[in-house]
């Protein structure tokens, strides 16, 4: 999937079904989901302490709300800087070898704050072992004091999965 679709598909994944309903729609910021997790913005932007101060995020002026096409801007910049995450911890020489799909399977962990969570689902990735993938890959977060499923980020995984599978990546 090229980084458009990817990112579409990562925004689909956070709040656009919940916000950008109605065309010229500004959302605001609202508490993260997680616990402590802060506010998000846009397609699941954390705002940080300078980004309060500054009243930017990634050049976008936030404090009275911003469009669709303003948090597209943020969640492309966020990706990136995601993206350099993932390749960090998983190596960036393995990351760079790995297929287009697995580097948004990882670059996507980085984005749900996951990504130091699965060392067995990188094992069985760096091994191309298809069955650790399959047994490590779903997520999870705490609201309120449950343990709630990311489906819908789950479901995206396993699509990536499937494109690594279609490319013959596993052995």
């Amino acid at each position: 999937m090229n980084e458009k679709e990817f990112r579409n598909n990562v925004a689909a994944q956070e709040n656009e079904p919940l916000f950008f309903k109605v065309q010229g729609t500004r959302v605001y910021p609202n508490p993260a989901p997680e616990d402590g997790g802060g506010q998000d913005i846009g397609f699941g932007h954390k705002i940080q302490p300078e980004e309060y101060e500054r009243g930017l995020i990634h050049g976008v002026r936030w404090k009275g709300g911003i469009t669709r096409e303003e948090a597209l801007t943020i969640l492309s910049f966020d990706i990136k800087v995601h993206e350099g995450r993932a390749r960090n911890k998983f190596g960036s020489v393995e990351f760079d070898k790995l297929p287009k799909a697995g580097q948004q399977l990882l670059t996507d962990f980085s984005f749900t704050g996951t990504l130091n969570s699965f060392p067995k689902l990188f094992k069985a990735i760096k091994e191309r072992n298809i069955v650790g993938v399959l047994n490590n890959y779903k997520r999870f977060f705490r609201y309120r004091g449950k343990l709630v499923e990311m489906h819908r980020r789950n479901a995206f995984a396993y699509r990536l999965i499937k494109e690594l599978v279609d490319d013959g990546y596993f052995k």
